[in-house]
C-alpha cells in the first residue's frame, strides 16, 4: 500500500517537473529578443535591392544615355538613378527605425 502511494508522489513531482519546465521552454522561446530580427526590420533585402540598383545605375551610365531627351523609349539611366537614391533613403530609414526599435524595447 505504501509503495503504490510513494509511486504515484513520484509521478506527480516528475509531472510537476516536466510542467515546470515546459513552461520555462515556452517563456523563453516567446520572449521577444531586445534585437529585432531580419524580417522585423528589411534591411537585408532592401540593401540587396539597393546594391542591385547601385550595379545598374553604374552599368546603365556606360551603356545607355544619361539625358532624358536623347533616350528612345524608357530613360534607364533615369529609372535605375532613382532606384538607387530611393534605396538609400529607405536603408536610412530603415537603421533609424531599428535603433528606435532596440532603445525603446
Amino acid at each position: 500500500h505504501d509503495c503504490d502511494g510513494s509511486a504515484k508522489s513520484r509521478s506527480h513531482a516528475l509531472s510537476l517537473s516536466l510542467g515546470y519546465y515546459d513552461s520555462q521552454v515556452a517563456k523563453s522561446s516567446s520572449r521577444p529578443s531586445s534585437r529585432p530580427s531580419n524580417d522585423d526590420t528589411a534591411i537585408l533585402p532592401v540593401r540587396i535591392g539597393t546594391a542591385i540598383a547601385i550595379a545598374f545605375t553604374i552599368y546603365t551610365a556606360f551603356t545607355q544615355p544619361i539625358s532624358p531627351t536623347a533616350a528612345n523609349g524608357v530613360w534607364w539611366f533615369g529609372v535605375s538613378l532613382i532606384a538607387s537614391v530611393s534605396g538609400v533613403l529607405g536603408l536610412i530609414f530603415l537603421q533609424w527605425r531599428k535603433n528606435r526599435i532596440i532603445r525603446y524595447s
